[in-house]
């Protein structure tokens, strides 16, 4: 486009550039385009989607011992004589993994740091408060105390808007 001095306009569906008879324009078609845009988006996002690549259901993997009672999940498929082989590699660079919050204590801030990006015109929506029971408070409650203590995360106070805490089960069944 750039050797042809194209200058294409997506709004007005062409593309206009100078020839030796003067100023030639290709028009495109609506129909056509959304047809062309809704394939390439297809074929750009499908791997995107984490519901197609879910993970194997737990009884699909075997937990490996590291150190310190530190385990892993890898794949019932994996080859039984590599195992050996992949337990010696994550000894070796045990210190590597981060097998909980509390082992990251150096992350830069602009690394880890999420930060809300809200437009300044738009109105908070705040959802109706849920109060969770028994096992999903206990655990609520486990993991801002775990998080909190290493510093991962700090109590504000965003009066006008609320989101609930989502509760997931891990593939391990915790």
């Amino acid at each position: 486009m750039a050797a042809f001095r194209m200058v294409p306009s997506t709004c007005h569906l062409c593309v206009k550039f100078p020839t030796l008879f003067g100023i030639t324009t290709i028009r495109g078609d609506r129909v056509g385009a959304k047809k062309c845009f809704k394939i390439n988006a297809r074929l750009h996002t499908d791997h995107l989607d984490p519901r197609d690549h879910a993970l194997p259901p737990v009884d699909q993997n075997n937990h490996i011992t590291i150190a310190d009672e530190k385990s892993a999940l890898i794949s019932k498929d994996f080859p039984e004589n590599e195992k050996p082989t992949l337990v010696v590699l994550f000894s070796e660079y045990f210190d590597v993994f981060a097998w909980g919050p509390g082992d990251m204590p150096g992350i830069e801030k602009n690394i880890a740091e999420h930060r809300l990006s809200l437009k300044p015109s738009a109105t908070p929506v705040r959802q109706k408060k849920r109060s969770f029971g028994g096992e999903k408070q206990r655990a609520i409650r486990e993991e801002v105390e775990k998080l909190l203590g290493v510093g991962f995360i700090r109590e504000t106070a965003y009066p006008s808007w609320l989101a609930n805490a989502i509760i997931v089960k891990k593939s391990s069944g915790k």
